[in-house]
């Protein structure tokens, strides 16, 4: 594990945890364009479908043994090649929209 290099004081040890949870009922939603970079997972969820799988794995009120299975064997697809792909060709067929938004920002009156 790593540990952190400063001294602390007995008790006084933090630590941080990060992630994002979602309640049960929780649909996903891609919202596309540029915040696509966020979303470039392996995963095949589709808009409207509820949240689940081992890239939205349940942890309560139990897990799911598949879920964790398919984790523990690396299965994961942290960046999938085609998603980057699709994302590319999206943005540079979309490239004029953001060519005319520096246009109308870069005015001076």
């Amino acid at each position: 594990p790593h540990l952190p290099r400063q001294k602390w004081d007995q008790g006084t040890q933090r630590r941080a945890i990060g992630g994002t949870m979602a309640k049960a009922g929780a649909v996903y939603i891609n919202k596309g364009g540029a915040s696509g970079i966020s979303d470039l997972a392996g995963h095949t969820q589709q808009n409207g479908e509820l949240l689940g799988g081992p890239y939205f794995p349940r942890i309560y009120p139990n897990r799911v043994k598949e879920e964790e299975e398919y984790r523990a064997q690396n299965r994961i697809v942290g960046r999938s090649p085609q998603k980057i792909v699709n994302l590319g060709v999206t943005l540079a067929s979309n490239a004029s929209k953001y060519v005319s938004f520096t246009k109308v920002v870069g005015k001076k009156d």
